[in-house]
Parts: structure tokens; sequence; C-alpha cells
């Protein structure tokens, strides 16, 4: 009998691959015994990792390929953007064209 090779991100002490229900029922006990009152679960993390890396700047591709996406509508879905981010952006845009900020009075 030939085993399939299983991918783990979280191994038991004994090394053995976490089950996905498993690591469902630690976040939820340890965020219970945190006080969050909202529900967490593992889709949280990819949530919370996948903005903070949009937020500072990631190519979207690279988030896709670390997040094990097939397809950048499934990112999008996961990176939320903060208007910090969005201002960024528009800097980046101001930069490339070089707008000059009108000065108040000066018009």
């Amino acid at each position: 009998m030939v085993v399939k090779e299983q991918k783990a991100l979280f191994l038991s002490k004994k090394g053995l691959p976490i089950s996905r229900s498993s690591l469902a029922e630690m976040i939820t006990k340890y965020a219970k015994q945190s006080g969050l009152e909202k529900q967490v679960t593992p889709h949280t993390f990819r949530r919370s990792c996948a903005t903070g890396m949009i937020k500072n700047s990631a190519n979207l591709m690279h988030v896709k390929e670390l997040l094990g996406h097939k397809s950048l509508d499934m990112t999008q879905r996961y990176a939320h953007h903060s208007p910090e981010s969005l201002r960024s952006s528009i800097s980046v845009l101001d930069n490339c064209y070089n707008f000059a900020t009108v000065e108040e009075g000066t018009v």
C-alpha cells in the first residue's frame, strides 16, 4: 500500500498532521479563553495574513502563491484594503505623474 504524502502546516507533538476539525476546535477553545466574542476560525488567520500583507504593499500575486490559492479572485476575497493602503496607492500615482499639490490661496 502506497501512502500519499500529506502536506501539513501544523503537526502534533508526535509529528502527525493535525486535522482541520481538530485545528478549528483548538482555535475556538483558545479564542473563548482569551475573551474574544467574535467567532474565530482558521480562515480568520488567513484573512488577517492576506490583509496584513496587502496593507504593507505585498504583491497580490505573491499573496496568492503564499496562501495557495488557484485564482486571484479567491485571494481578493481574503485581502481587505484599509483606507491607509488606498492612500499609499494614491501617493504612488501622484509620484508617477508628478501631480503638483496646489496650496490654498495660490491659484
